[in-house]
């Protein structure tokens, strides 16, 4: 064996294999309907911010009851959360 020689790593050594072969029939990826696929994202980041805001409301009162900040805090998060999120989905509908 030639010591100058590098060693076979598996991209040498092994079969290629096309994965996607009918994308390399035609070389492109195939269109994404931006219809179908925002209010999908939009509607994931609305549950998870309903569930953030449930569970911290849930602290605050749990854990700062006799706190004057909490309530004043929480109305203050939804409403700006609430425009926000208005906010984005107000774009989809044109």
């Amino acid at each position: 064996m030639d010591d100058g020689a590098p060693t076979p790593t598996l991209n040498d050594t092994g079969p290629q294999i096309n994965l996607l072969p009918q994308f390399a029939e035609s070389g492109s990826l195939p269109a994404i309907d931006f219809n179908v696929v925002v209010p999908v994202v939009f509607t994931i980041m609305f549950i998870v911010w309903a569930i953030y805001t449930l569970v911290v409301t849930y602290h605050w009162f749990r854990y700062h009851h006799r706190s004057w900040f909490a309530v004043p805090a929480i109305v203050l998060h939804v409403t700006v959360s609430s425009f926000i999120i208005l906010y984005m989905v107000s774009g989809l509908i044109l």
